[in-house]
C-alpha cells in the first residue's frame, strides 16, 4: 500500500498511466482534476481528456448524472474533504454505475498527497473492480436495486453478454430459471435448486426457447458457462460488505 508521507506528485503522474483501472489526481483545495488516466475518462464516457482536467466532480456529475444518481458526486466530495482535512486514506467498497449503464463493484483508495508545508495539496484516486466476485444472483439483485424490472433484466442481459441472443426480454421468472441453468445440469436439480417443480422449469425453460433466436438455449447457457472471468457460478458464503451509492 502507498504511504501518504513518502509519494510524490511525480510518482503519481506515472502511477496514473500504470494503472489498469481508474485513476486520477485532483487539487485538494479547489477539488480539480488535475491528471487521469484512459480508464478514467471512459467510465465518464468521455474520450478527451480535456473534459476532466480543470473540472470538478459536480461538473462530471452533469454528465454522469442518469447513472451516478442524486447522492453519488456528494459522497465523493465528502470523501476528498475528509481525505483532506483528516489528511488519512480511505479505503472504500462501493457500488457505482458506469456511463453505459452497467453496475460495478469497486474498491475506492484515496490518498493524501502533502507538499511542502505539509498540507494536503492534492488527492489521488484509484481502484479495482470487483465485480468479478460477485455471483450472477447477487449482481441480478443489484440491477433489480437499480432499475425498474424491463431495464434491470435488459442491462443485466448486456452486463453478461447475452442480449445478442435475446429477440424478446424473459420475465424475472424467467431469467431467475435461466441463472439456475448456468449451474445446474437437469431439470430435478434445477428445480430442487430454486425450490419448485420440475413442471415449473419446464414451462418456463420451453417459454424462454421461444425468446431466444433459433430457439437454440444450449448457446446461452455454453456462453454463460465460459464467462467465469465475468462471475462465478456459485453464492458466496460471506456476504460482500459495501455500500449502495445510487
Amino acid at each position: 500500500m502507498f504511504d501518504q508521507t513518502t509519494i510524490s506528485e511525480n510518482l503519481i503522474f506515472e502511477l496514473i498511466n500504470a494503472f489498469k483501472d481508474i485513476a486520477h489526481f485532483k487539487d485538494a483545495k479547489t477539488k480539480q482534476y488535475i491528471n487521469c488516466n484512459t480508464y478514467t475518462l471512459k467510465s465518464f464516457g468521455l474520450q478527451d481528456i480535456n473534459q476532466v482536467i480543470g473540472h470538478t466532480t459536480q461538473d462530471i456529475n452533469d454528465i454522469m448524472f442518469p447513472y451516478w444518481g442524486e447522492r453519488y458526486a456528494e459522497q465523493v466530495d465528502n470523501f476528498d474533504n475528509l481525505v483532506k482535512t483528516k489528511m488519512q486514506t480511505i479505503n472504500h467498497n462501493e457500488v457505482t454505475i458506469t456511463s453505459d449503464g452497467l453496475i460495478r463493484l469497486q474498491n475506492l483508495i484515496k490518498i493524501p498527497v502533502t507538499g511542502s508545508k505539509k498540507t494536503v495539496s492534492g488527492i489521488f484516486t484509484f481502484t479495482q473492480n470487483l465485480t468479478h466476485t460477485l455471483d450472477r444472483n447477487e449482481l441480478y439483485q443489484l440491477y433489480k436495486r437499480r432499475y425498474r424490472k424491463n431495464n434491470a433484466i435488459s442491462y443485466f442481459l448486456r452486463h453478461l453478454g447475452l442480449d445478442k441472443y435475446f429477440i424478446a426480454l424473459p420475465t424475472d421468472a424467467e431469467l431467475r430459471i435461466l441463472l439456475a441453468a448456468i449451474i445446474q445440469d437437469n431439470y430435478k436439480s434445477i428445480a430442487n435448486y430454486l425450490n419448485c417443480s420440475p413442471k415449473t422449469v419446464d414451462m418456463h425453460l420451453s417459454n424462454l426457447r421461444y425468446k431466444i433466436i433459433n430457439t437454440d438455449l444450449s448457446k446461452v447457457l455454453a456462453s454463460s458457462r465460459r464467462q467465469s472471468t465475468h462471475l462465478i457460478s456459485e453464492p458466496q458464503e460471506t456476504p460482500h460488505k459495501f455500500n449502495i451509492s445510487f
